[in-house]
């Protein structure tokens, strides 16, 4: 009989290995933009640049106001705009691009305040034309006596073709209605269509033939008695 091989004795009952921390390690702090003002010598050029440059700032409503960058401050990355009617602004580099002639920013910048310019011109000469006769009609009556009644009339016409050819009512004499039953009630409105500025649009007299509100149950019937 073959002996079995005899393990050799530890020499110890703990590891000689050393447990180590696991490294840890910092992550670098964030470079402000003070700190690239003063080590980046490329970022402060950049940065002083626009100081002392003439700007032109588009100001809705009102009108395009001049002024000069007076100064430029690292620890918040702003400039100083001194207008030339006394007011001030604090702006950002990114902004200030699109107060500065001959920069992209600024053609890009200036067409767009050319067509808010436009579209502010047209609609306040649109409303400033306004006639008496763009009122809107309350009554049928009233349509029919307006200078453009023409126009309702047409419009009028126009809805009742879409209504007959809808079947939204059956026309009946009024003595064939059941006696009790109560009629809805209807009305016309007017109303002008007017484009993204205001103008009235080419095809502008719009009318409906409606129910009137207080008529608007279930009680009624829905046909439409004549006056015959």
């Amino acid at each position: 009989m073959i002996p079995g091989v005899t393990e050799p004795p530890m020499l110890t009952k703990r590891s000689t290995r050393v447990r180590q921390a696991p490294v840890s390690f910092k992550a670098r702090a964030r470079q402000t933009t003070y700190d690239r003002y003063n080590y980046d010598d490329s970022f402060r050029t950049t940065r002083d640049a626009p100081v002392n440059n003439k700007v032109r700032k588009y100001f809705p409503g009102y009108s395009i106001f001049t002024g000069v960058i007076t100064s430029y401050y690292p620890s918040t990355d702003t400039y100083h705009l001194l207008f030339d009617d006394g007011d001030e602004e604090r702006d950002s580099y990114e902004n200030i691009q699109k107060y500065i002639e001959g920069t992209a920013e600024y053609d890009q910048e200036h067409k767009t305040a050319l067509a808010l310019t436009v579209s502010l011109d047209t609609a306040m000469t649109s409303a400033a034309t306004m006639t008496p006769s763009a009122t809107e009609p309350n009554h049928y009556k009233d349509a029919m006596k307006a200078p453009v009644s023409a126009e309702w009339k047409a419009a009028c016409d126009i809805e009742m073709k879409k209504l007959r050819e809808r079947s939204c009512w059956t026309v009946v004499k009024r003595a064939d209605i059941p006696k009790g039953t109560r009629v809805m009630g209807c009305r016309w409105t007017f109303k002008y269509k007017r484009d993204e500025t205001g103008a009235l649009s080419k095809v502008s007299h719009h009318s409906r033939y409606v129910a009137k509100a207080l008529h608007k149950s279930r009680t009624y019937t829905t046909s439409r008695a004549s006056h015959q």
